[in-house]
């Protein structure tokens, strides 16, 4: 089992015109690339650390697709390799509370939205 968030396109950079054309240009990949890092350093620090399999497949990555005008920044847990006690913590965090390591998701979108939000300003005085 693997549990994702994922799919976070640059929606509002598009319907922006940039100078240059560019929607997505190479400051504010990096500026989306530390967000989601900043927000798989934080979902990791609350995954269940029982027996460590599911910390352990924690993984994360963000790409670009769509000629440069989407960003998808992705956080993923379990898998084959992360064994039964790893679909157990899974299990867990669909129970809510403590036990939900994305149960601070909103803030990762917030971050997100904002990085996209201060680039715009950047580039359209």
């Amino acid at each position: 089992m693997i549990t994702q968030q994922r799919d976070r396109s640059v929606v509002r950079a598009a319907a922006q015109s940039h100078r240059d054309g560019k929607l997505l240009t190479k400051e504010l990949r990096a500026g989306l690339d530390v967000a989601m890092s900043m927000a798989f350093a934080d979902a990791q620090s609350k995954v269940h650390h029982q027996s460590g399999a599911l910390l352990a497949s924690g993984r994360h990555g963000t790409s670009v697709r769509d000629d440069g005008e989407t960003w998808i920044g992705y956080m993923a847990w379990g898998g084959a390799s992360a064994g039964s006690s790893a679909d157990a913590g899974i299990y867990e965090m669909a129970l809510g509370g403590e036990h939900d390591w994305l149960r601070d998701s909103w803030a990762y979108d917030e971050a997100i939205e904002e990085t996209i939000d201060r680039h715009i300003r950047k580039h359209l005085r």
